[in-house]
């Protein structure tokens, strides 16, 4: 059997590796975007409130892409996309809430007229 040094050796050598380190996705300014396949999604805490959201991994044009969207993302955006589907996540800014504090806003497309699978409530007749 040959090393496993030899075998990353010639790979690198025939440009075939795959990277799966994911790059981090910061939205920054309105306008920054991600176009990619939803992958899955990680809860993980914050390190400051330390209430859990979601990190999400998007193949991309760029490779591996983890991002967040915050709570108000998760229970949004994070409710609807499916596993496979193809995306474009905008970000919209920011807006203010009450206590002086702003939630990131984003706007998300589907890429290829998906269905999603959404729940009618149920209603008493």
């Amino acid at each position: 059997m040959e090393s496993y040094a030899k075998m990353y050796a010639e790979a690198k050598k025939e440009n075939n590796l795959t990277e799966l380190t994911a790059i981090y996705k910061k939205w920054v300014k309105k306008g920054d975007f991600i176009i990619g396949a939803f992958i899955g999604k990680t809860e993980v805490q914050s390190g400051i409130s330390g209430n859990p959201y979601n990190q999400y991994l998007f193949d991309t044009d760029e490779g591996l892409t983890k991002f967040h969207l915050g709570k108000g993302g998760d229970s949004e955006i994070g409710q609807v996309m499916v596993k496979g589907g193809i995306y474009r996540i905008e970000f919209d800014g920011q807006e203010k809430i009450k206590g002086g504090r702003s939630v990131n806003t984003f706007k998300c497309v589907a890429l290829g007229g998906e269905d999603h699978e959404v729940e009618e409530p149920e209603t008493s007749k």
